[in-house]
């Protein structure tokens, strides 16, 4: 258990240490750390074109696997029935659709969804390409994706904690006024 939170609060701290070229995932490999260079990782493992979902798993424990994942423009909303995510947005910018709650990430942002909420992340601009580092807790063995058209707050205990760093909240009023006013 150390070992998987060593592991999240370092790449917390490699994301707000280090640009985009120098940016580092240090993995556990062989009973030693070993890092894994983002960029040089997206440069072998990118998105194909046309391609708007890609999920790489890099790491696994007992209880946790470690994904990058990029999306182009945006997800089709869904829930993980089987499965708690954690994921911090290391590129990109958008918003999150999490329940009934709009997040608005920047690149740094932290946030934890609960499984059986739906949520899909739209990016800022059609073309663009977000990156997140995931942490889906059990493992992920098997696809655990179930599209939905209906979003709704669901079970969990996300509402009880501030918008993480980077992050700010609005409801879908909100947005509407945004969007309205732009």
């Amino acid at each position: 258990m150390h070992r998987v939170l060593w592991f999240i609060v370092a790449s917390v701290c490699v994301v707000g240490c280090a640009g985009r070229q120098g940016l580092v995932v240090h993995q556990w490999r062989n009973e030693q750390v070993a890092p894994m260079y983002l960029e040089t990782f997206l440069d072998e493992h990118r998105l194909a074109p046309g391609e708007l979902l890609r999920v790489d798993e890099i790491e696994r424990t007992a209880t946790a696997s470690y994904h990058i994942v990029q999306i182009r423009g945006r997800e089709r909303p869904h829930v993980h029935p089987h499965h708690d995510v954690m994921a911090i947005l290391l590129f990109g910018s958008g918003r999150l659709y999490l329940g009934t709650t709009v997040l608005v990430l920047r690149e740094g942002a932290v946030v934890t969804i609960p499984r059986n909420v739906a949520h899909y992340f739209v990016c800022d601009k059609p073309d663009q390409v977000a990156v997140a580092y995931a942490v889906f807790t059990p493992t992920l063995d098997d696809a655990d994706v179930v599209y939905t058209d209906k979003l709704s707050s669901g079970a969990g205990s996300w509402r009880q904690f501030p918008a993480a760093a980077g992050a700010s909240v609005m409801s879908r009023k909100d947005e509407a006024t945004l969007a309205a006013a732009r």
